[in-house]
């Protein structure tokens, strides 16, 4: 961007525009989703006109919660669409695994095994045939190490229908409708619900004093001082305080975390506060 142009510079204010306008957008935490792992991959192929280079793209999800993204240029030129779908799975193969690492220091057992959707018959063919396929030379090493993984049944690939491509939203521009839809399956709806949760925490708060809920329910493990988060439980309520520097995955997979085992409790609804 040293010598930018006009373009350049509209492209800046509908960006500015959009972020203006969706200020109050925000993720729906689901807290009666179940842990299971789930991951959209998706590829630009050659999208960028300067040095044709494919754009990565991927989704992860626990259960119904977006935890994990990522949208980035690939370092190489790929020869094929499939050399850079597969690109993206090797990378959405690679986070599914540190998520899955991260689950299990948690004590969290995932009911089944991860699962990365794709959009390209090629990518997803080559994922599951045990032959070396001659399209992919030049990604080996992302070639075995999803082939590994799916070979040992750690990993499934399967194929998605390109409208239902989650991760089509970060590797292109999409037209309004398209974009909107994916914004809202992947969960990120309008804050003016969570003004809404705010006016519930004094209804339940109050609520809680007249059933006589004064005393919190006892957590197992306590929360530590020194922990990103603090857990204030009642019957009615669970409320999560976040420390203001953890980092935004830390922040999703957390909430997500607490909400998918909390949900078998009678609370209604959970509410988020970064602290000072």
């Amino acid at each position: 961007m040293h010598r930018p142009t006009t373009i350049h510079w509209n492209a800046v204010k509908r960006v500015l525009r959009y972020l203006k306008g969706s200020s109050n957008h925000g993720l729906l935490i689901h807290h009666k989703s179940p842990p299971h792992l789930h991951a959209f991959a998706d590829s630009d192929w050659a999208g960028d006109l300067d040095d044709r280079r494919s754009t990565t793209a991927y989704i992860v999800f626990l259960g119904s919660t977006p935890i994990s993204w990522c949208s980035k240029k690939q370092h190489t030129v790929a020869r094929s669409s499939t050399e850079a779908e597969y690109r993206a799975i090797a990378a959405a193969a690679a986070e599914l695994n540190w998520l899955g690492n991260l689950l299990s220091k948690l004590r969290i057992q995932a009911p089944d095994i991860p699962v990365i959707y794709c959009d390209n018959v090629g990518a997803t063919y080559v994922c599951a045939n045990p032959m070396f396929h001659s399209r992919m030379k030049h990604v080996v090493i992302d070639f075995f190490f999803v082939r590994d993984q799916v070979a040992r049944k750690q990993l499934r690939v399967a194929h998605v229908h390109t409208n239902d491509q989650l991760a089509d939203s970060l590797t292109k521009s999409l037209n309004r409708k398209q974009f909107f839809d994916h914004r809202i399956k992947i969960g990120i709806l309008d804050g003016s619900s969570i003004l809404r949760g705010h006016n519930r925490t004094r209804e339940s708060k109050a609520a809680e004093e007249r059933e006589g809920f004064r005393h919190p329910l006892p957590l197992s493990p306590p929360s530590h001082p020194l922990a990103p988060w603090r857990l204030f439980a009642s019957p009615l309520s669970l409320h999560i305080r976040f420390r203001r520097c953890t980092s935004g995955v830390a922040l999703c997979i957390a909430v997500a975390v607490v909400a998918t085992c909390y949900r078998s409790s009678s609370s209604s609804w959970i509410s988020v506060e970064l602290d000072s």
